[in-house]
């Protein structure tokens, strides 16, 4: 059986990506078709009572986006390989972890960064772009 590990960190930390998080983690973990683990904060517990306890990472701490970022790329990664080295990780976001050892998927939902330059500041700019392009040369594989 596969098994895969799904970030929902977002789920009420953003509209429309959290909302998807929730979405398909929900929808995936009901067919009951692969070994399927869902990452969420301590906060949205309540909202995953759908799942299993023993299929929930929980993490506590995490208030903002730029939290949530640190711990994708530099603790999130580290914990999934040591607990589940085979499994399949799913971003859903365009920040895959750099230094993640497993298998990434990554869901591109908008590239508004790119575009819309006056909505976001120089720096999110600069990082949005640099770690999207690495994610994706990264990750293709």
């Amino acid at each position: 059986m596969s098994q895969v590990v799904f970030n929902a960190l977002q789920t009420s930390l953003s509209g429309g990506i959290g909302r998807y998080c929730y979405e398909v983690s929900k929808a995936i973990y009901k067919q009951h078709k692969i070994d399927f683990k869902i990452v969420i904060r301590e906060e949205d517990k309540g909202l995953f009572s759908f799942a299993d306890i023993e299929d929930l990472i929980i993490v506590e701490g995490i208030k903002n986006a730029k939290q949530r970022n640190f711990y994708e790329q530099f603790k999130l990664p580290k914990l999934i390989y040591k607990k589940y080295p085979d499994a399949i990780i799913h971003y859903p976001d365009t920040m895959a972890p750099i230094f993640a050892k497993n298998k990434v998927i990554i869901t591109v939902h908008d590239l508004a960064f790119k575009s819309l330059k006056d909505a976001f500041t120089w720096k999110t700019t600069l990082w949005k772009n640099f770690i999207t392009d690495l994610s994706i040369k990264k990750h293709i594989r």
